[in-house]
């Protein structure tokens, strides 16, 4: 143990030597703990770990901090190859960079959802009337009006849209809930808590609203230039 202490002073008077920390203070090993626990659990027992000794050493501004950590790294190697220095700051931007692309992935399959979407139902839309071509040709002879046969296939696909999406919250509402109860009891980063917030309700009750509007505009567009060329 006197060894130990002996060998972490030298690193960090090896570290003040240079003009370019700042400050440098060790890590205790209860905070150390309290770093490692969010992504082991409360349920290992820590104190049986050989756990690392850490110094951290704060850097002045206005300095050229690679070729500093550069000399850093240098000089520490000689007193102990063991040494590990790292830089906390580029772990965060690699970091942020992850949460960036998977925000944009996010992004991009929920664009890819809605336009599956508006291709399914308009895709739908015109099977309908070519299905239905007979029928509505022999409305259309009668006199019906083709704001009438238009608003009849709108309605029809707006109300399998907005059934079936009704359907999906609900589902997705009990997914939600039951990733919500899993994470409460797990203590891990690997599954972050999930918590259901009155945000997510106002959003879980737009989705078939959203759905519905969406039906309603790629059916009537479809379905009425198709009328157009009936005429």
């Amino acid at each position: 143990e006197e060894g130990l202490d002996k060998n972490i002073k030298v690193v960090q008077a090896a570290l003040e030597t240079f003009d370019a920390v700042n400050s440098v203070k060790q890590i205790s090993r209860s905070d150390i703990k309290t770093l490692i626990e969010p992504w082991t659990g409360s349920m290992l027992e820590l104190d049986d770990l050989p756990l690392p000794i850490v110094l951290e050493a704060t850097l002045r501004e206005g300095i050229n901090r690679q070729e500093q950590l550069d000399k850093i790294k240098a000089k520490l190697s000689k007193l102990d190859v063991g040494i590990q220095v790292e830089q906390y700051d580029e772990w965060v931007k690699h970091l942020w960079r992850f949460t960036d692309a998977l925000r944009l992935i996010s992004l991009s399959m929920a664009v890819l959802l809605i336009a599956g979407l508006v291709m399914m139902v308009m895709l739908a839309s015109r099977t309908s009337l070519k299905l239905h071509y007979n029928t509505v040709l022999l409305l259309h002879n009668i006199g019906a009006r083709d704001d009438y046969i238009l608003q009849q296939f709108v309605i029809n696909g707006v109300w399998l849209v907005l059934r079936g999406a009704v359907a999906g919250t609900l589902v997705s509402i009990v997914v939600a809930i039951a990733l919500s109860a899993l994470s409460s009891e797990v203590q891990s980063p690997l599954l972050p808590q999930l918590s259901i917030r009155p945000i997510h309700i106002v959003m879980y009750m737009l989705l078939p609203v959203v759905s519905a509007l969406v039906a309603y505009v790629a059916v009537r567009t479809s379905v009425q230039s198709m009328i157009e060329n009936m005429n």
